[in-house]
């Protein structure tokens, strides 16, 4: 054998050794990729949670509603009668005192209809004491013989007659005068010009609106609230509400108020289901109409299912849930929420009493996950 065929099946014999040892190496690699790919993991257990336990306490409802104050005595002035307006003195802003004259009608012809009532009147009474007179000497007359009784008859009948003409005139006479005064518009208690409709030269119908006026005394807020709310109130009870822009200084700052219900009342008067309620406002010299105020009210106390707001995952979503404890493990309940109140939510559906339900630590869970309480049940 030559050295160049020795040399040759050297190297031949080295290639093969070393494809071999690769080999060996690569696949003692892949068993250790496989069986950590194939050992199962040792799952995360969750930390400790917070768990609390659904118990029933009382609740009550309570809403914010918005008012505006406005006077407790209001009106709008109209004529009962017919005609051209002569007059309206008042002007938007005057203050006025009750009994004070407002706006007046052309009274010529009630006026004329007045003195032709009055000479009605006269006229009658000088018959009636005609037909005293007459009366009495056919009585007189009657007894000496002269006349008959169907006479002394016929002139007591016009007597009556006339009598019950007297007092139709008596009444045409008044009516006159009730149509003359009503010509004339009063202010029916002290108070403001709000508003004037009509100008003077303008004809105007029975009813038709002239002048409002509010009164300088008293104020109330009126609140259209929710049935249940409505419910709760009676006349005379007391109410906190809450104005802004009494202060000069600073028109923001905000201030309390008392109120007192005057009225509440039972039936809603729109589509929109609620109950208006009158509440009368305590005096305030800065109490002015047309500022805006605020009520809490609190409805009558019941029974409910509450747990903290920190409990509901996806609370305004469509489906929220709470993680709710059975036997040491996690387990989702849907549930159907009501109103939140102070932190509180109202369990309407999914929850029982006595029900313990996970309130911090949550995120982590799974269902079925073992649940650790980091410190007991909270209250």
């Amino acid at each position: 054998m030559t050295r160049t065929q020795t040399w040759t099946r050297a190297g031949a014999v080295g290639l093969m050794a070393a494809g071999v040892g690769v080999a060996i190496l690569w696949t003692a690699t892949r068993s250790r990729v496989d069986a950590q790919t194939e050992a199962p993991a040792t799952p995360a257990r969750p930390g400790p949670v917070e768990v609390a336990t659904v118990a029933a306490t009382e609740a009550r409802s309570r809403q914010v509603y918005h008012g505006v104050v406005r006077p407790s005595r209001r009106a709008v002035l109209a004529f009962t009668e017919a005609g051209r307006l002569q007059a309206r003195p008042a002007a938007i802003g005057d203050a006025v005192e009750a009994g004070q004259a407002l706006a007046a009608l052309d009274r010529r012809g009630y006026g004329n209809a007045v003195r032709a009532a009055r000479a009605s009147a006269e006229e009658l009474s000088l018959r009636e004491a005609q037909l005293t007179r007459d009366r009495a000497r056919a009585a007189e007359l009657r007894r000496a013989g002269v006349t008959t009784e169907a006479q002394l008859e016929a002139v007591e009948s016009g007597h009556a007659r006339v009598d019950a003409m007297q007092a139709a005139a008596r009444a045409e006479l008044a009516e006159s005068r009730r149509r003359r005064d009503e010509a004339v518009l009063r202010a029916p208690f002290a108070g403001v010009v709000t508003d004037v409709m009509v100008e003077p030269g303008e004809l105007v119908s029975p009813g038709q609106p002239i002048l409002r006026i509010a009164g300088r005394d008293g104020h109330e807020v009126v609140l259209q609230v929710h049935a249940e709310l409505a419910g709760a109130l009676a006349p005379g009870d007391s109410l906190e509400l809450t104005a802004s822009g009494l202060e000069a200084e600073d028109p923001l700052a905000r201030r309390r108020l008392r109120g007192v219900v005057r009225s509440a009342v039972a039936s809603a008067t729109g589509l929109e289901g609620l109950f208006p309620v009158v509440v009368d406002v305590a005096p305030d010299p800065a109490l002015r109409a047309g500022l805006g105020v605020e009520a809490e009210l609190r409805g009558p106390p019941r029974a409910a299912l509450r747990v903290p707001l920190s409990a509901i995952l996806d609370p305004s979503g469509r489906r929220p849930f709470v993680w709710r404890v059975q036997g040491g493990l996690a387990e989702r309940a849907w549930v159907r929420v009501g109103r939140l109140d102070e932190g509180q939510v109202e369990i309407l559906e999914g929850l029982t009493d006595g029900d313990r339900v996970v309130l911090r630590g949550h995120l982590r869970l799974l269902p079925g996950d073992p649940v650790e309480s980091s410190a007991g049940d909270a209250s």
